[in-house]
């Protein structure tokens, strides 16, 4: 059982308007849905445009597909995390310097998006397995609250939001 939920913090109002806009309310419909929308992004894209840049400050496809991958590992370690009590403050991370450090640019595109799809159906069996309580523990991360069903939602959220910049930024300049 699930809901979507409205109390989240502020700079996850992004990824809560991905969850209301496809109109699903169920957290494991949600997560197999969001994982269809980033592969039908991600078959389209040659393995030799993965390094496309839609400006030269921004990341490239495969750092976003890195991005999408280690923010859905913190989110779901803060999440398994709090669904078990732990009283510890979790620390935040630099998305920006996780993607420089993480050599994506060099990286097998095909073999990241297994990497991503294995670690995805892990967090889909984590979550389905949540009881009710532990998807409502709250805890505290760097200076926000958040509970462990907040974290599951904000998951979708951020690769819906992720799916989106795809489409419009980086899929146009591919000319497929």
């Amino acid at each position: 059982m699930s809901f979507i939920p409205t109390n989240y913090p502020d700079f996850m109002k992004p990824y809560f308007d991905q969850v209301e806009k496809s109109g699903i309310i169920n957290l494991n419909e949600l997560m197999f849905y969001a994982d269809q929308e980033l592969f039908k992004i991600l078959n389209q894209i040659p393995p030799d445009k993965a390094n496309v840049k839609y400006q030269p400050d921004k990341w490239s496809i495969i750092e976003v597909l890195q991005h999408i991958l280690d923010t859905e590992r913190f989110f779901a370690f803060r999440a398994f995390c709090i669904s078990r009590n732990d009283p510890h403050v979790l620390h935040g991370f630099d998305q920006n310097e996780y993607v420089e450090n993480s050599r994506a640019t060099i990286k097998n595109f095909y073999s990241l998006q297994q990497e991503y799809a294995a670690h995805h159906q892990y967090v889909q069996y984590f979550f389905r397995n949540l009881t009710w309580n532990e998807l409502e523990n709250w805890g505290r991360v760097a200076n926000y609250e958040v509970s462990a069903n907040i974290l599951g939602y904000a998951i979708v959220g951020h690769t819906l939001h992720h799916v989106d910049i795809l489409k419009q930024k980086y899929l146009p300049l591919l000319d497929l």
